[in-house]
């Protein structure tokens, strides 16, 4: 049977002379639960770029198409194999906009749709296009739980909680839409002409059982995951750039290849694209001088590399050197090893060329920003060295061992300094140590380690025999960076430099 062009309200209606009526919905048992409602930040960031989509449909924007929904009908009963998530959603959004448009009518052919999976959400079905939601319910969800007719075990439900934040979802984002008119958005999502919202409806009926249709119908390919979304949406927010072929390949090669050793043993690297890609994405918010506010990854990213930022361009580019310049996890632990340690003064392997971690058990860097970032585990101290090698990395910085011992010192005096909203302050002063070596310009870490710094610097330029045992004296863990007392401190103005001549 071939498929055709139809709408959710149109499924019910006018077809082509070789497809069965169909008078219903029913989403079979062998389907999970309905999974756009779930509370996740990923779901959710799907779930608000889905209505965004068909809100914008609705209101008089581009028609969106849905691709193609499967299923096989029996009697005049449509069994979805694939798309139960969109038909759910549009039932919803049909029953929204319905009651706002003062046009819902619980025996329109539309109000079919139920669920085998469970009961409860069959009924609960069939009570919520029979009610419509008031003009002046400000959260859905909750007028629908306070009603006579809604069953307290429902709450127990995972497919009815997932409808109920839903709904909130669609009526948060009409909110976003001052100017909707439901009368006409009604009709744009009903109309058989020219409709705001099509998919494609293709009935299969040579299966032997919907289980063996749904085991090969899922043999084309999982469902996306929360990653593959996040990389669809940021692979079109990219277009404007030459690089977004070049990120496109990349993310589903060498980049693949180079996070492939630290999967976490589930196969896939999602998660360590997600951690590394909102480690870089925060660098830039804070290379923009932006306190940066936790939020979901997609439109942070969007809004950072973006055409609609200035800066776009400058981000991508450091993106894609954040990524290359790593070889394999052989070289990142090399390139960390030769030059960060985990070993006391003392220890069997203690170098004192090497900079001291103070307390740390791996100096790793980059695999610790793969495991814990985007929590408290992977802190703002480790973002800063991080950023360090990155930058070394990226420039070729001068004398990176010398000006990184200066770092990991000025980090650990300035303790109180080493906050969030300081972060934008103190990614520019890391810069500036890195790459150019430059103390004056040091603005957010401690002043008076900043001074001792440059007294240390100025010694070991007279005595460049003694930096074995100053270094020493630094990496022990009770002086940490061997810190002077403010009343030690020159007392005149003018810069660091001034006061040490």
């Amino acid at each position: 049977m071939k498929g055709y062009l139809t709408t959710y309200a149109g499924l019910f209606g006018t077809r082509p002379g070789d497809v069965p009526e169909i008078s219903s919905i029913e989403i079979p048992l062998i389907q999970r639960d309905y999974a756009q409602g779930r509370p996740s930040a990923w779901v959710a960031e799907i779930r608000v770029d889905f209505l965004a989509v068909l809100l914008n449909a609705v209101a008089g924007g581009e028609p969106v198409g849905l691709d193609f929904v499967y299923g096989k009908i029996e009697g005049t009963t449509f069994h979805p194999l694939d798309g139960q998530q969109r038909l759910t959603t549009l039932f919803l959004l049909h029953w929204y906009l319905a009651s706002a448009a003062g046009r819902l009518h619980a025996d329109a052919p539309w109000t079919h749709l139920s669920y085998a999976t469970r009961p409860s959400a069959r009924l609960f079905c069939e009570r919520l296009v029979t009610n419509p939601l008031p003009r002046d319910a400000d959260i859905p969800s909750e007028w629908i739980t306070d009603q006579a007719w809604y069953l307290h075990v429902w709450h127990a439900d995972p497919t009815i909680k997932a409808m109920l934040v839903m709904v909130d979802a669609i009526h948060d984002e009409v909110q976003r839409h001052p100017t909707l008119d439901a009368q006409a958005a009604w009709d744009r999502l009903t109309r058989v002409e020219s409709p705001a919202v099509s998919f494609y409806l293709l009935p299969l009926d040579d299966m032997e059982s919907d289980e063996d249709l749904y085991i090969k119908m899922n043999s084309r390919g999982k469902p996306l995951t929360p990653f593959e979304n996040f990389k669809a949406r940021f692979e079109q927010a990219i277009r404007h750039s030459h690089r977004a072929d070049e990120f496109a390949h990349k993310i589903d090669g060498a980049w693949s290849d180079l996070l492939w050793p630290y999967h976490g043993g589930d196969n896939i690297v999602d998660d360590e694209f997600v951690s590394y890609i909102g480690f870089i994405t925060e660098l830039c918010e804070l290379r923009e001088r932006r306190v940066v506010v936790e939020g979901q990854l997609g439109p942070r990213a969007r809004a950072v590399f973006g055409e609609r930022n200035d800066r776009a361009d400058e981000h991508l580019d450091f993106l894609f050197s954040s990524f290359d310049q790593w070889r394999n996890p052989e070289h990142i632990s090399d390139t960390f090893n030769d030059v960060l340690s985990t070993s006391l003064p003392g220890e069997d392997h203690y170098d004192w060329r090497k900079v001291v971690l103070f307390g740390a058990t791996s100096t790793d860097l980059f695999e610790q920003c793969l495991r814990h970032s985007g929590s408290r585990a992977f802190t703002f101290q480790q973002r800063l060295f991080l950023y360090a090698f990155l930058l070394h990395l990226v420039e070729n910085s001068e004398d990176f061992p010398r000006r990184l011992r200066v770092l990991r010192n000025l980090i650990d005096a300035s303790g109180d300094e080493v906050r969030r909203f300081n972060m934008p302050a103190l990614i520019n002063d890391v810069a500036e140590i890195i790459l150019n070596g430059d103390l004056d310009a040091v603005t957010r870490f401690s002043g008076n380690q900043v001074e001792d710094e440059v007294r240390k610097q100025t010694f070991l330029d007279v005595n460049p025999e003694l930096a074995d045992a100053l270094f020493r004296l630094e990496d022990h863990p009770i002086l940490r960076g061997v810190r002077v007392r403010q009343r030690h401190l020159p007392a005149t103005r003018g810069s660091v430099r001034d006061r040490l001549q």
